[in-house]
């Protein structure tokens, strides 16, 4: 994966009964800010599982990672991967 700029976002993870759950977040004055789920646009990049809008099951045939992005432009451009 070779980004044409940083992304101005983070995702924190956390375990989810169908797979991974992902969470967007970017720094705001007050601190680290939560973008909701249903204001992003959620992409799988790569990997063999499903994306359902932020949580990820991997299938059976899945390799070792994923790539997922997540851009908002709700507020302003904010993206993550």
């Amino acid at each position: 994966l070779v980004p044409w700029s940083n992304p101005n976002a983070w995702f924190e993870v956390e375990a989810h009964p169908q797979g991974v759950k992902l969470s967007m977040w970017v720094e705001a004055i007050g601190g680290a800010e939560e973008i909701p789920p249903e204001d992003a646009f959620w992409y799988l990049v790569k990997g063999s599982g499903q994306l359902n809008q932020n949580i990820y099951t991997p299938s059976e045939s899945s390799n070792d990672y994923a790539i997922i992005a997540a851009v908002e432009d709700y507020r302003r451009l904010t993206y993550a991967y």
